[in-house]
């Protein structure tokens, strides 16, 4: 850890910037692969600003330092910024984007300093585009070494040097052959003879591994090329073992993680000759598709614009949709899951009640669930840090408890647990809220509507070709009519033993028009969470998640000879009886509530391993009738 206080680390970085003749510098949160996770040494925004939510991006100048994010990390943000920060929060009217705010702060023939490597290949353009809207001669520059980095010097953390995983066609269910096959099929159709991934996710899934450079997201450092005549993967060959290569197959080309830009040069001049030869005829496929949002500046000035196809790359659809060894595995991760899950609600119940207990926070308790899951088979770790909020704390969207500052779990005030997994068949993500003592009025209140809204959404029926933000107001309209709301999206992909967060589906309001994730329909296959909320500020936070499958379903009849689908709920997780106004509920709401409720006790009962866990099972998962 670097000896700078935060205060020094962006005096010093300041001082960079006028040795660069810098008017700014973007600090972005992303590493080179645009993760949202990233490993240690690549947490450079939460190194020079002390805010380390997994989603944010600073712009310093030599008199301002500003740091953005969405409203997930308000509260957590004004904690952790010193005074020398202006928090800019996301999606507040009045808020400038960044984009906006460097160019109409930078000064006419100003400098704008960003890593090529960090920096998204859109990002990057937008800038520029707002500079030519604006006329200000204003400059992007790209700094070869990253300004942050010499900031930390020798205090930050090394590589990894985790091997890969091989992950076998049982898991997987398709071939790497298989999946390349599919690609080429997409960039025929584009024009295109190259395709190069960035996103780590994408190149994992691609080959059909894992690893650990990350914490929490089974990903390894890497990029892929596929052509339509080969594939070659960038990786430190140290940590490829020969079970590896031979999982690989002679059809994959193993070149180091650094020679990347060199052969893309060269990949560049064969396009380039492609391209003069097929400019008559239009047939030749002779350009590299990039996908604009995961593509890093470096990747992108590798090549001579004229051969670039800009578009969302084909294999975050082609992962999203996942085949039947894919589904059949989430399926089985979560009842193992739900095994963990009841098994530290029961445990959780039972101390907190127990005379002369010891007393527990919110770090104790998230390690005794960490420890119910390790029993688990083919746990391979956590799937994000455990997010174990008691009272106030659990108001915080993406709170992480320390030891030194854990609040008590007790039966005082409510308790939010947003945790997850990753197996080696399936990824999970499950939420609930309860109180270990007597819920308030309000509190009850205020978990109902949340529970009806999560109840609307699991039940919705709707034709295919419908998008994930339509869907956003059935699970908040119970909170609206109370004058209630909450600052996140309603749900996410979810990776097979990959990203907890994986696109391009999602259910949000504030999804950005025109994006994939705007324009991408749910389709069987899909997996997406269900979490609404409500966060009481410096009081309580409350929050149900389950994961979701898109099905067909079965409707009498099919407009138009439509489809319709719904979704499948896989997570089997007790919801708390006493935290309910079932006052409030619709008979429909009960129903399927109850039902819920009868595939939890049916399916985890016969696995749990105590009379007193399947009894504490069976005691909150019974029926509830509506009560005046």
């Amino acid at each position: 850890m670097s000896s700078l206080t935060p205060s020094e680390r962006l005096k010093s970085l300041q001082s960079l910037l006028a040795e660069q003749k810098l008017d700014a510098y973007i600090v972005p949160s992303a590493d080179a692969h645009q993760s949202e996770y990233v490993a240690e040494r690549d947490m450079r925004r939460g190194f020079i600003s002390g805010f380390d939510g997994s989603a944010g991006n600073c712009v310093i100048t030599p008199s301002q330092a500003l740091l953005w994010t969405d409203g997930r990390y308000f509260l957590q943000a004004e904690q952790q910024l010193s005074k020398a920060w202006t928090l800019m929060k996301q999606g507040v009217e009045g808020v400038p984007k960044l984009e906006d705010w460097v160019v109409a702060n930078s000064p006419v023939g100003g400098r704008v300093g960003v890593d090529p490597f960090a920096t998204p290949l859109s990002q990057f353009t937008a800038i520029n585009e707002l500079v030519n809207k604006a006329n200000k001669q204003l400059s992007l520059v790209t700094v070869g070494d990253n300004l942050v980095d010499k900031v930390w010097g020798a205090a930050r953390p090394a590589p990894s040097d985790e091997p890969l995983i091989p992950l076998p066609l049982p898991y997987t269910g398709q071939s790497t052959a298989d999946k390349v096959r599919g690609i080429r099929d997409k960039m025929r159709q584009q024009g295109c003879f190259a395709l190069v991934l960035c996103a780590l996710d994408d190149v994992a899934w691609l080959l059909n591994a894992r690893g650990a450079d990350i914490p929490f997201n089974p990903l390894f450092f890497a990029y892929a090329v596929v052509t339509l005549d080969d594939l070659t993967v960038y990786v430190e060959p140290a940590k490829i073992s020969d079970e590896v290569k031979q999982h690989l197959g002679s059809d994959v080309a193993i070149r180091p993680y650094d020679s990347l830009i060199g052969d893309l040069s060269e990949l560049n001049k064969r396009l380039s000759a492609l391209h003069a030869s097929a400019s008559g005829d239009g047939k030749q496929p002779s350009k590299v598709w990039l996908d604009p949002h995961k593509t890093n500046v470096a990747v992108y000035q590798a090549f001579h614009e004229q051969v670039v196809h800009k578009l969302d790359a084909p294999v975050a659809l082609l992962k999203s949709v996942k085949n039947q060894a894919e589904l059949d595995g989430m399926r089985h991760a979560h009842v193992r899951d739900g095994v963990a899950m009841v098994r530290f609600l029961h445990w959780l119940d039972k101390e907190v009640a127990r005379p002369g207990a010891p007393a527990y926070n919110e770090v104790t308790a998230a390690d005794q669930l960490e420890s119910f899951r390790r029993e688990q088979k083919d746990f391979v770790g956590l799937s994000f840090p455990t997010i174990s909020g008691s009272g106030p704390n659990g108001a915080i969207i993406h709170y992480r408890p320390m030891p030194e500052s854990a609040a008590p779990v007790d039966s005082k005030q409510l308790y939010l647990v947003d945790s997850g997994a990753q197996y080696r068949d399936g990824t999970t993500d499950v939420t609930r809220t309860l109180h270990l003592g007597t819920p308030s009025d309000f509190e009850r209140e205020a978990f109902t509507r949340v529970l009806q809204g999560h109840i609307a959404l699991a039940r919705a029926v709707f034709p295919q070709g419908t998008v994930g933000p339509t869907l956003d107001i059935l699970a908040r309209s119970p909170l609206w009519r109370l004058g209630l709301d909450y600052l996140h999206g309603t749900g996410h992909g979810v990776g097979a033993f990959l990203n907890v967060h994986e696109g391009p589906q999602g259910i949000s309001s504030t999804i950005r028009p025109g994006s994939l994730a705007a324009t991408t329909a749910l389709q069987p296959g899909m997996t997406v969470t269900n979490e609404p909320g409500y966060y009481h500020d410096g009081h309580f936070g409350i929050r149900i998640e389950t994961v979701l499958i898109v099905v067909p379903s079965k409707t009498q009849h099919q407009f138009n000879g439509k489809q319709f689908l719904e979704f499948e709920t896989i997570t089997l997780v007790p919801i708390q009886h006493k935290m309910i106004k079932t006052s409030l509920l619709s008979s429909d709401e009960v129903a399927w509530l109850n039902d819920y409720h009868r595939r939890c006790f049916e399916t985890l009962a016969p696995l749990l391993t105590t009379d007193e866990e399947r009894q504490w099972l069976k005691d909150n998962t019974q029926p509830i009738s509506i009560q005046a």
